[in-house]
């Protein structure tokens, strides 16, 4: 059996001419012929030997799409002066531009305008808008869509949580888009601040005349509303409070940095004070607040003069202890410098290298201590100068191990100009060791004496 099909097209000049082809057979009764055109539409009939069918009219239209997108993020009131307007292209839907990953505040507002290839109207009802956006359960309650213009709509709603959109687009004629059309707005909450008391780094104790150098941090995704910086004293049943400092806020991060002195304070060895800062940002949406955030608490435990000279000689001591090796191993390096001369290599650089590191390291102690009696307004006038000759002393021994290391890795230089250092360094760390000795012996025969 031959099928034959009669066409014209139809366009904006009215009816073509008509045309005739042969259809071809495919599985069973079926038969087809594949036709291109632009038209507006296409008239046709069937025919065999023996039968034709009533002349039937196809209107071709273009499935619905979206030509351009452009999102629209404005941030909650309460970020108003904090956080931008958001303004993003998405593209038509169908690929990686549709995707916006940046995560807008919780509580933002969102906008979403689609231009359309051609007219189409708003859903009607909740159902039919539900369906068109692609929410197979409730969708956001205060979302809406506005006709802008017959080929715009404007879906506005407040960002709750990650929204991903699903269009379904269905013109007048009944015909749905052929690409899926997707949009996914990610959603990121505004999350508590952070407090941290950076320093003093850990707990510490300190005399009643002492200085304290206070740093405290706040943090937050947003911004700070306010900062507190407040110090309790631990005994006080009455809640007394020896300092208190309030700060407005000032963007996301907040170091503030205090000198204090104690000394006004009254505090008395044994007294205890709590020192901690509070930060509260300025999250409002829907009636709801972030509580103030409260720092770890730093311990500043108030002590005699008598136990923070103990303290120190504790500290000297250990630096006695470290030159005593320093000193034995001094000795050692140039033992074998003297018997083997010729034979300096990378291990005798590296054993003089440790050296100065080791030296360096006891400097480095001995200045905290000197720092430490400074701050702490110690009137120990025997106390200062034996930690001024401590650290002279290791400044002399630290810069002739320096010497005596270039003098090993440079091979003009003969090794009596590397011993004669090495020498040096041993020399100055002696005169440590004894002086650290008798700083000892006249301690104890002062607290002997106070007893």
């Amino acid at each position: 059996t031959r099928v034959r099909a009669t066409f014209r097209y139809h366009d904006e000049d009215g009816a073509g001419d008509w045309n005739q082809i042969v259809l071809t057979r495919q599985t069973g009764s079926m038969f087809e012929r594949l036709v291109d055109t632009d038209a507006e539409s296409i008239e046709f009939s069937f025919s065999t030997n023996d039968a034709t069918t009533a002349a039937r009219m196809i209107t071709l239209v273009t499935p619905p799409a979206i030509v351009s997108s452009t999102l629209t993020i404005d941030p909650p009131p309460y970020a108003s002066n904090d956080i931008d307007t958001t303004r993003a292209g998405l593209g038509d839907g169908t690929d990686r531009r549709s995707m916006f990953d940046e995560g807008s505040l919780e509580g933002s507002t969102a906008g979403l305008e689609l231009t359309m290839n051609k007219p189409m109207r708003v859903p009607s009802d909740t159902s039919s808008l539900r369906t068109t956006l692609g929410f197979d359960s409730e969708m956001p309650e205060d979302m809406t869509i506005i006709q802008r213009d017959p080929k715009t709509w404007s879906i506005q709603w407040t960002l709750r949580e990650d929204t991903g959109l699903n269009l379904s687009l269905v013109d007048d004629s009944g015909i749905t888009n052929l690409d899926q059309i997707g949009y996914t707005i990610r959603s990121a909450p505004d999350t508590p601040p952070t407090s941290l008391v950076l320093e003093p780094p850990m707990d510490i104790t300190a005399l009643p005349t002492a200085t304290v150098e206070i740093i405290v941090e706040g943090r937050d995704d947003v911004s700070i509303r306010r900062m507190e910086i407040l110090m309790d004293l631990e005994s006080a049943s009455s809640g007394e409070q020896p300092f208190h400092r309030e700060i407005p806020g000032d963007g996301e991060i907040m170091n503030e940095r205090i000198t204090l002195s104690l000394e006004p304070m009254g505090l008395e060895p044994g007294d205890v004070l709590l020192l901690s800062a509070i930060v509260e940002d300025g999250y409002d949406l829907d009636g709801m607040f972030h509580e103030p955030v409260r720092s770890p608490v730093r311990r500043i435990r108030i002590i005699s003069d008598v136990e923070f000279s103990e303290q120190v000689r504790q500290e000297l001591s250990s630096i006695r202890r470290q030159a005593i090796r320093v000193e034995s191993d001094q000795a050692q390096a140039a033992d074998e410098l003297r018997s083997t001369p010729d034979e300096t290599g990378s291990s005798s650089i590296r054993s003089q290298s440790r050296i100065t590191q080791r030296i360096t390291t006891m400097s480095e102690e001995a200045s905290r201590l000197q720092r430490a009696t400074e701050i702490n307004g110690l009137d120990d006038e025997l106390l200062d100068e034996v930690l001024s000759q401590v650290e002279d002393l290791l400044q002399a021994a630290g810069e002739a191990s320096t010497k005596a290391t270039s003098a090993l890795e440079n091979p003009e230089d003969d090794t009596a100009t590397a011993l004669e250092n090495q020498e040096e360094v041993i020399a100055e760390i002696e005169d440590l060791i004894t002086l650290l000795d008798r700083d000892e012996d006249a301690w104890v025969a002062t607290r002997n004496i106070e007893n």
